[in-house]
């Protein structure tokens, strides 16, 4: 997995990275053409600022979108588990110092669960579960 290092991390190491990348990324937006990403592609590992939230976060592009004259990124947030869109400008290089704590958020399913749904057949007036 991507960002997980082999330890476990506590909450104030997350506050501190948290503070070091908020004022690392708020003193960058002065000179933007240092951090601001060439490309931006679905996948990509990135720092946004999330308007909800008032802060920098970590996070993974979901997804590119023109709209209302402007591009905006969906987003997941690794350190939150929120998806969020944000606009193009707000989306910096994520520093490779910044990447060495694991995420706290992890993508996870069930393993052997399969949806099922409730089948009616109101001529026989019966039910039953069936796949969905």
């Amino acid at each position: 997995m991507k960002g997980c290092g082999p330890y476990i991390v506590d909450e104030i190491e997350y506050k501190n990275l948290n503070a070091e990348m908020n004022q690392f990324y708020d003193k960058s937006c002065e000179n933007v053409d240092e951090v601001k990403p060439v490309t931006l592609e679905k996948g990509q590992i990135c720092v946004v600022f999330s308007e909800e939230l008032k802060c920098w976060c970590r996070a993974v592009i979901k997804s590119i979108m023109y709209c209302a004259g402007h591009y905006q990124t969906e987003c997941f947030l690794v350190d939150y588990a929120k998806y969020t869109f944000v606009k193009t400008k707000d989306v910096q290089v994520a520093v490779k110092a910044f990447m060495q704590i694991p995420y706290r958020a992890k993508k996870c399913r069930l393993y052997c669960t399969k949806p099922v749904t409730l089948c009616i057949n109101f001529c026989e007036d019966t039910a039953k579960i069936v796949p969905a």
